[in-house]
């Protein structure tokens, strides 16, 4: 996991929680890791859980909570350095279906060694989309924040089913977005 997802991560702790608190977080936590988190820098997605499982802890929140308000507050956040390419979307069909270029394109530019989820998105009719999330964490509840936020962001409600495809090493999800 790239440094700037733990970054943020502190960000939003601290935001919700004070600056005092993510002291504690830190002081409970058994990193792999000995050094700080640095943006540029790839860390163990082990200890991108141990931060996540100790702020529950602290602020008694589930991770599913923790997850998805974290994916609520990313997306604004992410924006602020994505090329203006990647900001101009009108209607937030256009930013899924540029997601995986975001992800594997863009993203990519800046931290070559990322290891990004994919996400396939076809136009399956004037307002809808299917997504399909693919990665090995199964970040299921920030992506479905993300999914808020973005309807937050461009003042459009985005309704979703989900399924699950049971994989051999990790789930697909599929997502079935209506906008509007």
């Amino acid at each position: 996991m790239k440094g700037h997802i733990f970054n943020l991560l502190e960000q939003f702790i601290i935001e919700q929680a004070g600056d005092e608190a993510f002291e504690d977080i830190l002081d409970a936590c058994h990193f792999i890791t000995k050094d700080p988190f640095i943006r540029s820098g790839t860390y163990p997605d082990e200890d991108l859980i141990e931060l996540v499982n100790k702020t529950c802890e602290r602020l008694n929140l589930s991770p599913k909570d923790a997850h998805f308000g974290f994916g609520k507050w990313i997306f604004p956040h992410l924006t602020k350095i994505a090329p203006p390419q990647v900001t101009t979307f009108q209607h937030p069909k256009e930013l899924f279906l540029q997601l995986d270029h975001i992800h594997r394109v863009e993203l990519k530019k800046i931290w070559p060694d990322a290891e990004p989820p994919r996400f396939k998105c076809i136009d399956t009719g004037p307002d809808t989309v299917t997504m399909t999330y693919d990665s090995r964490r199964e970040m299921i509840d920030l992506v479905e924040g993300v999914i808020e936020s973005v309807a937050i962001n461009y003042n459009t409600p985005i309704k979703f089913e989900k399924k699950v495809h049971k994989g051999p090493e990790h789930n697909v999800y599929e997502y079935f977005l209506t906008f509007g």
